[in-house]
């Protein structure tokens, strides 16, 4: 299960997007919430997730101020802006932390879930690269084969001809 922090400063806003679709479909599930950039930043640094999605205009620490907290921490975490301003400047920054997406408000339940799917292919996709370089690093080659031989047989290329073009 693929864990996300919401941080929204309206609270309408925030418990909307909480609830709006059901998270468990991605394989994923919200474990805080925060009103602002300092709430969250404490809740990062205790309960660390996968998926930050924050509004970027808010009291105390703005959303761009908070992603660079938690790409400097946790590079691997994938951030999401959620602002109801359409400002190049915001972008622009957005862009430069690295950021996964980037949706203005109002945005519809259909734009969360497709944010949501993209962040699932690439967070499987990462887990999968962590396991097999897990497998190398712990010099289980005979396992990392028979995932390898696993996944060639789901794509219909058997040991025989995978040898062949080796």
């Amino acid at each position: 299960m693929y864990s996300i922090i919401i941080v929204e400063d309206e609270y309408l806003v925030r418990q909307g997007i909480a609830s709006l679709v059901d998270y468990e479909q991605f394989g994923m599930q919200v474990i805080a919430q925060a009103e602002n950039g300092t709430e969250a930043w404490q809740k990062f640094q205790d309960n660390p997730a996968d998926i930050l999605l924050t509004d970027i205009n808010m009291p105390q620490m703005n959303g761009l101020e908070l992603a660079k907290l938690v790409r400097d921490q946790a590079p691997k975490c994938h951030i999401v802006f959620l602002t109801g301003y359409d400002d190049f400047d915001y972008a622009r920054t957005a862009i430069k932390l690295g950021a996964d997406d980037y949706l203005l408000k109002p945005f519809s339940k259909d734009d969360v879930e497709e944010m949501l799917a993209k962040l699932q292919i690439k967070l499987d996709k990462e887990r999968k690269k962590a396991q097999i370089q897990s497998l190398v690093d712990q010099g289980q080659h005979s396992e990392l084969e028979e995932a390898i031989h696993a996944r060639l047989a789901i794509t219909k290329i058997g040991r025989a001809s995978c040898r062949e073009r080796v």
